[in-house]
């Protein structure tokens, strides 16, 4: 009688239970029970209203220096007579006839040199190159070794002053030395031309037939944009090109006339101190000499984008 007791009781409670969950609403009685976050899940930090946003650091020019008393030129510098050596790099379509389609000077060292090519490449004629033992139309890359000479040169105007704090930051070319600048430039054609072989994939290179350069004295103007170090001594140790390009001839000459440039250096605690400059100068001169002393094929593409 006993076990019999138990047992129905038993069978009344777990029939009580059906009954509540079937009175529970559909939802409720389908839900889960809810498992605790995992340790590795990220959890979103809540701004706090009452606590202040943190200040905004104010940009400063890295090169800036502050100082008792600021570097400052003195005196108005001359332009002195330059001569060098030069390359002059043309890359020319040339066609499978060797004629002269189209041409331009890629990164001259004096950008008023390209002024007689329009007048120049339609005169001159090469052997074409060549592929696989058929003549092809190519981007080839024809360069001109240059003996220059600029003079009657004078600064028409002349800004040489210390970097600021707020001063923006200034582009800065890429300067390789002697040629090789030419290495960053693609080894095909940009932009794609099917019809055009890379200078690079030819067997044989194009070869001048008939090629003359001419050159008339003609008078230039040219604007140079750098950063100066002016060292403790008020000497200009260091300059480096700002801008888009620039023409290498022309920092070559600045840089050997800022040999000669009055500085008062910066100072600090008493003491003179190394400090930046910017330079912002125009430059008027005549190239009066531009003679050809050599000229050269280059196995190079120059025609597309340097990186």
């Amino acid at each position: 009688m006993r076990t019999g007791a138990r047992r129905a009781a038993l069978l009344t409670f777990a029939s009580l239970l059906a009954l509540a969950a079937s009175l529970l609403p559909l939802g409720l009685a389908a839900q889960q029970p809810a498992t605790a976050p995992s340790s590795a899940q990220a959890v979103e930090a809540l701004a706090d209203p009452s606590r202040p946003a943190p200040a905004a650091v104010p940009y400063v020019h890295p090169l800036y220096r502050k100082v008792d008393q600021p570097a400052k030129m003195t005196g108005r510098p001359e332009a002195t007579d330059f001569e060098t050596k030069a390359l002059l790099a043309l890359s020319l379509r040339i066609e499978e006839d060797g004629r002269v389609s189209d041409g331009t000077a890629v990164e001259p060292p004096v950008r008023g040199l390209s002024a007689p090519l329009a007048g120049l490449l339609p005169r001159w004629k090469f052997d074409p190159a060549k592929k696989d033992g058929r003549a092809v139309r190519t981007w080839a890359t024809y360069g001109l070794d240059l003996d220059l000479e600029l003079d009657s040169a004078a600064f028409t105007a002349f800004n040489l002053l210390p970097v600021g704090p707020e001063e923006p930051l200034a582009a800065v070319p890429v300067e390789s030395p002697g040629e090789q600048w030419m290495l960053r430039y693609p080894r095909e054609v940009e932009p794609k031309d099917g019809s055009i072989v890379s200078i690079e994939d030819v067997d044989f290179l194009p070869a001048p037939k008939k090629v003359s350069w001419d050159w008339d004295s003609t008078r230039l103007r040219s604007r140079v944009t750098a950063l100066v170090l002016v060292g403790p001594a008020g000497k200009v140790e260091k300059i480096v090109a700002t801008g888009a390009s620039f023409e290498p001839a022309l920092l070559a000459w600045v840089r050997l006339m800022a040999r000669t440039w009055k500085v008062s250096p910066a100072l600090s605690g008493g003491q003179a101190v190394e400090s930046w400059m910017t330079l912002d100068a125009t430059l008027e001169y005549d190239l009066g000499k531009a003679k050809e002393r050599a000229k050269r094929m280059f196995k190079k593409n120059l025609r597309g984008t340097p990186k």
